[in-house]
């Protein structure tokens, strides 16, 4: 089941409503704004491998960049919720396997997508 991420950013000006709508076909897909971009991220699985991807849009919504990394040879529902923070002012992702929660596997990057470390099954 693949759900489609539906942003809408409505913008209220003087007299008028603008709006703007962009789609993104990923599986448990979220979002959120960090430092004037908002970013949009979630699994897209292909073949027998599963993947990671993040988006990063600018306030009118252009596509300024975009991230992906392989989390290996899983299906979506074997993963809980996908985790996030913005603490020391870097941008945090952690996977945790539904059958081993005290492991996690964190991907940390900067504001511009680039990976700053990935790390597998640490203790948490």
């Amino acid at each position: 089941m693949i759900q489609k991420v539906i942003l809408i950013m409505i913008f209220i000006m003087p007299k008028s409503i603008n709006s703007q709508i962009v789609t993104k076909s990923l599986q448990n897909p979220n979002s959120f704004y960090f430092k004037k971009h908002v970013y949009v991220f979630g699994y897209q699985q292909k073949v027998n491998h599963l993947y990671f991807k993040c988006f990063r849009f600018s306030n009118s919504l252009q596509l300024k960049d975009s991230t992906s990394t392989d989390l290996g040879n899983y299906k979506t529902d074997q993963f809980l919720e996908i985790t996030t923070d913005t603490l020391h002012n870097v941008i945090n992702f952690y996977f945790q396997l539904a059958n081993q929660k005290n492991l996690a596997t964190l991907f940390r990057l900067n504001d511009t997508l680039e990976t700053i470390c990935f790390i597998k099954n640490f203790d948490a």
